[in-house]
């Protein structure tokens, strides 16, 4: 409670008032939901990949019927490139996401499939725990979001493991964009999954 009302504190100091406050992974559904509407009667997994932490959010109809936060993220990729390249934090994110700061990108993959292989192993660890407690469904579909989710060959990597179709999230498929900032928006998608479905909210929408 006093986390939320901290940053209630900063809307209100911004002269906002605050109305709504909601859960991410649940705004990670919202958004889902408004881009995805084929896929009512589908078991969906979301999965945010967040700095330190990943939030799992299974929903089918449009509710959430499982939702989980491990404590994983993009920081034990650049945790690990930084420890294997002897190089600062920042430059090892910077190396992560493909910016020309000086280190090879041949050099950067050896850290980023370990690091993806324990990410791997956590998320399965997850989704066994689901399994055990609703038999009867079964997960058809992974969507990834966060600023980790583009990390080249991971979608790839994780749907073979898993033996599920993985994805990206787009945020803004059925959002019109003004032309001018269209490509870095879309670009820039999946890591603003969460802001998005916070944007759809609306006071009340949630009330039977």
């Amino acid at each position: 409670k006093s986390k939320v009302l901290e940053y209630a504190a900063v809307v209100e100091d911004a002269g906002l008032s605050p109305t709504i406050v909601d859960v991410d992974s649940f705004a990670l559904g919202n958004q889902f939901e408004l881009n995805n509407p084929g896929d009512r009667g589908e078991t969906v997994a979301l999965i945010d990949i967040g700095a330190s932490i990943m939030k799992t959010n299974v929903v089918r109809g449009g509710s959430t019927i499982f939702a989980r936060d491990i404590p994983f993220g993009g920081n034990n990729y650049t945790q690990a490139i930084a420890q294997q390249l002897k190089i600062p934090f920042e430059q090892a994110e910077a190396a992560k996401l493909g910016r020309d700061v000086g280190v090879r990108w041949e050099t950067v993959v050896p850290a980023l499939e370990a690091v993806s292989r324990e990410l791997s192993l956590e998320v399965q660890r997850t989704f066994d725990y689901f399994a055990s407690t609703a038999e009867s469904e079964r997960i058809g579909k992974i969507v990834l979001a966060g600023g980790c989710a583009q990390l080249p060959g991971l979608s790839d990597y994780l749907s073979s493991n898993w033996g599920i179709p993985v994805e990206l999230t787009k945020p803004f498929q059925r959002i019109e964009i003004d032309s001018a900032y269209a490509d870095e928006v879309h670009a820039a998608g999946p890591a603003l999954a969460v802001a998005v479905g916070l944007a759809l909210r609306r006071p009340g929408d949630k009330q039977k």
